[in-house]
Order: C-alpha cells, then sequence, then structure tokens
C-alpha cells in the first residue's frame, strides 16, 4: 500500500473511514525500503546509508546524499499529511531492525557515515528525529506518532539494549510519548482510557526452587537481565528454554578465548534439546552462539539436589556433583500476577506464561473478533 501521491488519498480514505465505524483509531506505518528493495532490472541504483547492502543485494547501494535525505524527510512528512487529510489518525515510523532507511540509520551494522547522520548513536538518530519534527509541523500536535524500534540486535557490533534505551529517551523527549515506570490502576483506566477495550499483557513473576535457594548465592534470569542481580564466575542455569538460553549468552563471553576472568557458564536442560518450544533461525543462530561462547549444554539431565556448596545432577542413571560454582540461576518458568482492575482482557504473561509470539497471536485473534 503507497501513499507517494495525493491519487492514493480515497483509497486509504475508505480504509480510514471503515475502520472508524468500529470507534478504532487507525494509524498508517510509513516506511522506505530504500537498499532492503528488491532491485528490478533497469531501475536505478539502490540510495542506502553508505555502501552496505543485504545479504541478497547484487550490488552494492549508493550512499544518500545529504541532498537527498532532506528530500526524504519532506516526502514523509507530506505523506503522513496526506494520511492526515484521508482521516487517519496518526502514523507509525518504521525505524526497527535494520529495515528500510531510519532504521538502517539507526545500526552501526549498515551505517558507516562520517557526516552528520552517522559516527556516534545521536549522529545516526538525527534523520529519525528529523523526519518525526517534520510530521509533527505537517500535521499538528494532536496527530498520533509512533516509532517502531528494535531492542537489542543480538549482533556482534549491532545495537544494544543500552542503545536503544538511549533511543528511547531522545524520542520521548522529541514528543513520542512513552510511560515507563508507572504502574496501571483502576483509577487510571477510569480516567484515561474510560470505554476502550483493554488489553493485558502483563505480567508475570519468575519461579523459584524453594528446595535450592539454600545454594550460596541464587537469583533469576530476570534479575540478571535487568541488572538487578549480579552473578560469579561459575554459574549454573537450570533450565535450557529461551530465558536460560538468552541468560547464558547474556553472560558468556564473546568468544571462547580462555580468558581467565571470563564467566563458565552452564545450562542443565531436562530434554533433549534447547529452546524446545521454539524454532527458526533464531533458535539455530542462539545454540550456535552459545556453542561458540563455550557454554557447557548438559541435556537430558535432572538436576536432583542442591547444598549451600554443591549442585547434583542425574544423567543416565549416573550422577554429577557440580562443586565449583558460585551462582545458580533460575530460569524454570513464570507464574501469571493477578490483576487487580476489570474490565480488562488478558493476553500473554498475565493469563498464561508464554513468549512474545503467544501474546502477539492472541492479541491479534482478540481484537480480530471485537
Amino acid at each position: 500500500m503507497s501513499i507517494y501521491d495525493d491519487s492514493f488519498i480515497p483509497g486509504w480514505k475508505k480504509l480510514v473511514d471503515a475502520v472508524h465505524q468500529y470507534d478504532t483509531k487507525i494509524l498508517s506505518q510509513l516506511f522506505h525500503p530504500a537498499y532492503m528493495a528488491f532491485p528490478v532490472p533497469g531501475t536505478p541504483q539502490l540510495i542506502a546509508l553508505s555502501h552496505v547492502g543485504p545479504y541478497y543485494a547484487k550490488a552494492a547501494p549508493r550512499p544518500a546524499t545529504v541532498s537527498e535525505l532532506h528530500t526524504i524527510v519532506r516526502q514523509f512528512g507530506e505523506a503522513a499529511g496526506r494520511f492526515q487529510k484521508a482521516g487517519g489518525d496518526g502514523v507509525e515510523i518504521q525505524a526497527a531492525h535494520a529495515h528500510g532507511l531510519p532504521g538502517g540509520f539507526l545500526t552501526p551494522l549498515y551505517n558507516k557515515r562520517t557526516d552528520d547522520y552517522g559516527g556516534d548513536i545521536n549522529g545516526r538518530l538525527r534523520l529519525t528525529l528529523e523526519v518525526i519534527r517534520e510530521v509533527r509541523k505537517i500535521c499538528g500536535e494532536d496527530f498520533l506518532i509512533d516509532v517502531r524500534i528494535s531492542g537489542d540486535e543480538y549482533t556482534d557490533g549491532g545495537l544494544t539494549l543500552n542503545d536503544m534505551i538511549y533511543v528511547s529517551r531522545q524520542l520521548e523527549a522529541a514528543g513520542v510519548e512513552i510511560r515507563t515506570g508507572c504502574e496501571v490502576t483502576a483509577d487510571m483506566i477510569a480516567a484515561e482510557s474510560d470505554g476502550y477495550e483493554i488489553i493485558c499483557a502483563y505480567k508475570a513473576v519468575p519461579k523459584e526452587i524453594a528446595a535450592y535457594k539454600c545454594f550460596r548465592q541464587t537469583m533469576t534470569a530476570g534479575d540478571v537481565l535487568s541488572g538487578k542481580g549480579f552473578p560469579g564466575r561459575k554459574v549454573v542455569i537450570p533450565g535450557g528454554g529461551s530465558v536460560g538460553c538468552e541468560t547464558a549468552d547474556y553472560l558468556a563471553p564473546l568468544i571462547d578465548d580462555r580468558f581467565p576472568a571470563n564467566r563458565d557458564v552452564t545450562i542443565i536442560e531436562l530434554t533433549n534439546t534447547l529452546m524446545a518450544t521454539e524454532g527458526g533461525a533464531a533458535k539455530s543462530m542462539l545454540t550456535q552462539r552459545l556453542m561458540r561462547k563455550g557454554v557447557h549444554i548438559l541435556s537430558e539431565c535432572m538436576v536432583t539436589k542442591v547444598d549451600e556448596t554443591t549442585i547434583t545432577y542425574e544423567k543416565n542413571g549416573q550422577e554429577y556433583v557440580i562443586a565449583d560454582a558460585d551462582t545458580l540461576i533460575f530460569a524454570v518458568g513464570y507464574t501469571p500476577l493477578p490483576v487487580a482492575y476489570e474490565p480488562v482482557r488478558l493476553i500473554g504473561d498475565c493469563e498464561k506464561a508464554g513468549n512474545l509470539k503467544d501474546a502477539i497471536s492472541a492479541a491479534y485473534t482478540y481484537a480480530r473478533n471485537l
């Protein structure tokens, strides 16, 4: 679906009017594919941030000039204005996962520029902020602006979670509302969301095995990933699901170079595989990365006993003892927390602990049936 000139406004108006019949807001995602587009023979050379393109590119793209970037910023604003003329309520700027122009500018994996649009995170964020300002100038203060961004890119040399926390703060300063550190209460819903369908996907609390908490130092994977827990050098993680594997990946050294200060990480998993409920390329990449980092993966094993200084597990009827671990990290699932306000539709972890895909699927099904 396109919106690069006024001829598309009537078609968008039909869609907007149809959605508004159900007293629902609608936003259009604005996206410039740039170097991610599939080049059709005979078309001009694709533009990009720098001379870096995707793996499927048959030729290197060319860096967009500053003048071209100014034109593209103006075109984003004009596209948002057309959607507003069609009756739309707002736009989403696609700046996630290095896909397309704004997202590509954010990541150092693709942005090798040395001008004002490259370099540090502030330079790489410049294009996205200029697009937001242009949309705001054309569409006014009451027009919704959403920005889609990534979290951790989980790629060596890519964006990290700390980078994106900083980006989020800059977006908030630019007028994109981000509510954090805020507990949702019945009074808040009554004051701000009366008459709306309320969907809650948060939260669940990590499970801890009481009999294992006698170990010298225990914490949950959530404690580690949120920065609340500080594990030692010899770590054991019971649980080889997504959370256990991601925690091991977070703690393990970038490479298995046997440096004395590196953490030694062991995953103990009951089944014969890691991330048993997951599939696809992400699972394969994470598994390979754990192996490259030297993480010890003990599959088809069961922890049978824990005391203050040792962890005992069983494999094929044989018992083994880990006597030199200093930290035990729980990654054995989550328990949903009750929601203390009504009316609300529960999906995701607050209904049944699962993963992001489960929450998205539940939200889609619920929205489709409204």
